[in-house]
């Protein structure tokens, strides 16, 4: 019998799913039993924890009071990030869109660092007034663009996770 010890949790498992396959060993070697050993463990495992499918197995013996062995395997899942392929459809069409700052947002902080630094007077905001008025005729598209995104960030489907997060 083996214990496993997964997320604050420990239960016995049977012992042939910790039992290397005799054939595999003398075909393949010992090092390729224990991987498909693993594999087969942790699609076993996936079932109690989906987290486990891609976790880390550390496998030692802890000696029992009546002096017998007892093999425990501890699970770590591997912290992934979450999402998929949503989630990246999404991004890739918002990185598609144009990532610059909207020209009115940077001709106003222009124009109000010019005031803090009492740098703006009549004649240099009369040498403004071309690029002030180009910008109001072309505000509608930059708000078009940022509406875009809002609405796709809005539209975006919840897209679940395979791994529980730490602490539950």
């Amino acid at each position: 019998m083996a214990r496993v010890r997964l997320q604050n949790q420990e239960f016995e498992i049977p012992s042939e799913l910790i039992t290397l396959d005799a054939q595999i060993v003398t075909e393949k070697g010992e090092e390729e039993a224990k991987k498909q050993r693993d594999s087969n463990l942790k699609r076993w495992l996936s079932q109690v924890s989906p987290a486990a499918t891609n976790a880390t197995l550390t496998w030692s013996e802890d000696d029992k009071p009546d002096g017998s062995k007892e093999t425990i395997i501890r699970v770590t899942p591997q912290l992934g990030t979450k999402g998929g392929v949503v989630f990246d459809a999404l991004v890739e069409r918002l990185c598609a869109l144009p990532q610059r700052l909207p020209e009115i947002i940077a001709l106003a902080w222009e124009l109000q660092m010019l005031l803090l630094t009492k740098q703006l007077n009549q004649e240099r905001l009369v040498g403004y007034q071309r690029r002030i008025i180009d910008t109001l005729e072309h505000e509608d598209k930059s708000n078009y663009i940022i509406g875009d995104i809002a609405r796709r960030l809005r539209e975006a489907k919840a897209v679940p996770s395979p791994f529980a997060p730490l602490g539950f």
